[in-house]
């Protein structure tokens, strides 16, 4: 088998994990005294790509342990329509930039006009010391260890999620939140060791033509990013929707050469598992449950990835993005698509005044 780079960043992400968990506790102190001068009362996460999925997960994690509204903004509407997107009510809005090069235009412009209301009222989570938002942001978290040489963003994604959720437990005092999280990079080696071989046998198989992600609440980011992750690496058409708002039409397009993929929830899963049975029931697809190992087997699922975690749903989906990532990973394998190179695509976006890519 040909030695892809994007495996290497998939397999190995312990490092960077760590880095995330090392950086957020030496700056704890730093961030609550941030956090307390600035008394927000919005939480805007603001991003690009996979970063924006990021922050949809990340803003119900924020508001649940803050207690204050929190929301995420895509770049580029927050710059073309910033009187839709910038803060109506708030006094004292607090936008968190996630990015990992640090060098997107839209986000960049999107800063400019938000900080021509609020400035100062930035932190930065990124993965590229020097950057241009990293140079005009002085509260941040950077993780070059989590860096990568590959277009997708893998375990740069992956450390960003882990340090987003670590700063609002930390800021919160959740200790066991805390303690779950920095642990998590003792973990991961596990989590892929476990189910490495599994995912690679049901993604060989080759009748698959689409993929759906099914996930809710905080796990709804989590799959819109797997989502983007199997187009990006194997030019796969590929779906996402919260579990049960996927009866409302989208299933229409799952049948036998279907893969559909449950990220399962420990509050939410009395729920979420008809779902799943009823589609295999009727639509037979061949279908895959990623749980915490708590739930057991998954009544619909040919096969149940069991994570062993007793994280809250809010943090679960960190378990599951490294086999996420691998279901992308040998996707491409196995339709013979480079997954180091992304079609049309470039690691990050640049634009001229005119909004030309360059």
């Amino acid at each position: 088998m040909t030695a892809y780079k994007c495996y290497t960043e998939i397999t190995q992400q312990r490092e960077a994990w760590q880095q995330a968990v090392e950086n957020v506790l030496s700056a704890g102190d730093d961030l609550k005294r941030f956090f307390a001068e600035q008394q927000p009362d919005e939480i805007i996460f603001l991003a690009c790509g996979s970063p924006y999925y990021l922050g949809q997960s990340a803003a119900m994690h924020w508001q649940r342990q803050l207690g204050i509204p929190a929301r995420a903004v895509m770049g580029s509407e927050m710059f073309m329509y910033p009187e839709t997107y910038l803060p109506v009510t708030a006094k004292r809005p607090l936008v968190v930039v996630v990015s990992r090069s640090g060098s997107t235009s839209e986000v960049q412009w999107a800063l400019d006009k938000y900080e021509k209301l609020y400035p100062g009222r930035t932190l930065l989570v990124g993965c590229t010391p020097g950057s241009p938002l990293a140079e005009r942001i002085p509260q941040q978290i950077i993780m070059p260890a989590a860096n990568e040489e590959t277009i997708a963003q893998t375990r740069s994604f992956s450390a960003m999620y882990l340090a987003t959720q670590l700063i609002a437990s930390v800021i919160s005092d959740q200790q066991p939140v805390i303690d779950a999280l920095a642990a998590a990079p003792s973990q991961v080696d596990g989590f892929i060791a476990a189910w490495e071989e599994t995912i690679a046998h049901i993604m060989a198989n080759e009748a698959l033509h689409n993929v759906f992600y099914l996930g809710s609440g905080p796990l709804f980011g989590i799959a819109q990013e797997a989502t983007l992750k199997i187009t990006e690496m194997s030019i796969t058409e590929a779906f996402a929707y919260p579990f049960l708002e996927s009866r409302h039409g989208p299933r229409s397009l799952i049948d036998d050469s279907t893969l559909v993929v449950g990220l399962f929830g420990q509050s939410s899963a009395r729920y979420e598992k008809p779902v799943l049975a009823e589609l295999r029931q009727e639509s037979t697809p061949h279908t895959l449950a990623l749980a915490p190992a708590s739930l057991g087997q998954i009544p619909g699922a040919a096969h149940t990835l069991a994570v062993e975690t007793d994280w809250p749903d809010s943090i679960q989906g960190l378990a599951y993005l490294p086999l996420v990532q691998l279901i992308a990973y040998y996707r491409a394998i196995t339709k013979g698509v480079n997954p180091d190179e992304s079609r049309n695509l470039v690691p990050f976006i640049k634009l001229d005044d005119e909004g030309n890519r360059v």
